[in-house]
């Protein structure tokens, strides 16, 4: 059964719900076409996810020289860290994002 729209967009990453959004703001109908999540690689496996771990390691070796900004670390008690999560605001865009999913 053919679905007519006056916008079609072909993916669904930052580019394609963004443009999906503003043509739906300009009152057209709108079909986004998407294999997976929105939000796409950049959300969730790509850019955004690299750029959190790729800033906790940097918080991890800041920490491992807390004596050079004055912090005293408790002796005999090596550094871990335990699981990694995304910041808030992070969680906050791809649940947002996953509202207009069907």
């Amino acid at each position: 059964m053919p679905i007519e729209v006056d916008v079609a967009i072909l993916g669904g990453g930052p580019g394609g719900y963004t443009a999906a959004v503003r043509a739906a703001q300009a009152g057209r109908s709108v079909a986004v076409i998407e294999r997976d999540k929105l939000g796409g690689t950049c959300l969730h496996r790509g850019c955004i996810p690299s750029k959190s771990l790729l800033r906790s390691a940097e918080v991890f070796a800041t920490i491992g020289d807390a004596a050079a900004y004055g912090v005293a670390m408790p002796k005999g008690k090596p550094l871990s860290i335990g699981r990694l999560s995304l910041p808030a605001k992070i969680i906050s865009l791809s649940s947002s994002i996953g509202a207009y999913s069907l």
